[in-house]
């Protein structure tokens, strides 16, 4: 099994990321590739490529942003075998208030307009998604074989009103996969504070939990 994490970003990423990627444990053969620029649609779409050219078995897709666990890929092989999934996202949150999980319910065009409808609690247990943010996906290779065919090479190219990850959950959905989202396996999203689970519901809880949410930042790590 052949795992190919794809990393895009800017000239720089942050040292706590970096951090993670170093004490990430490795599940089988693993192939570590970054592609900059600003535009995070046509690194997607070249990393994608690369991926399919060194004939990986599934992409493990990281946002440089991002913070995780050192056993992530190995909960996330671990999940994607157990269900026999093709798409699996971990549980992270926007860094920005009120915190949101990058997950949608629902994710429709109606009438060539985007349709969104958040996720307004967590359930319990995997769940099929609409759509999902890409800081941390585990992927089939064929699934991106299938996106590329279907339309054209134009795998994570933005659909209007859509970012070029959501554009991709919508392909791969008119390609026949189910989307799911793992809410044991988190990340913490790297802004003026840690963004993980326990800040979100600290946040949403009241400011004062989010203090105390504050001072356990430096634990993060056995927390995710």
């Amino acid at each position: 099994m052949k795992t190919f994490i794809a990393i895009p970003s800017l000239q720089t990423v942050p040292t706590k990321f970096m951090m993670s990627l170093a004490c990430l444990k490795r599940v089988g053969d693993v192939e570590v590739a970054n592609v900059e620029g600003s535009l995070v649609y046509v690194a997607r779409n070249k990393l994608a490529n690369q991926a399919i050219q060194a004939e990986a078995d599934r992409v493990l897709w990281l946002d440089s942003d991002m913070v995780f666990a050192p056993n992530f890929l190995e909960r996330m092989d671990a999940a994607m075998k157990e269900d026999n999934i093709d798409f699996l996202s971990a549980l992270c949150f926007r860094r920005k208030p009120p915190y949101t999980p990058c997950i949608y319910d629902k994710l429709e065009l109606v009438n060539g307009k985007v349709s969104f409808t958040q996720f307004l609690s967590i359930p319990e247990g995997r769940f099929q998604v609409g759509g999902c943010g890409f800081a941390g996906v585990l992927i089939g290779t064929d699934v991106l074989m299938s996106v590329s065919a279907k339309f054209d090479g134009r795998m994570f190219d933005p659909i209007e009103g859509m970012g070029e990850d959501i554009s991709f959950c919508w392909r791969a959905r008119q390609c026949g996969y189910d989307i799911w989202c793992d809410p044991s396996i988190t990340m913490g999203h790297i802004g003026e504070v840690i963004v993980n689970r326990g800040y979100f519901e600290a946040f949403n809880g009241g400011m004062e939990d989010v203090k105390q949410s504050k001072a356990g930042e430096e634990d993060q790590h056995d927390s995710l």
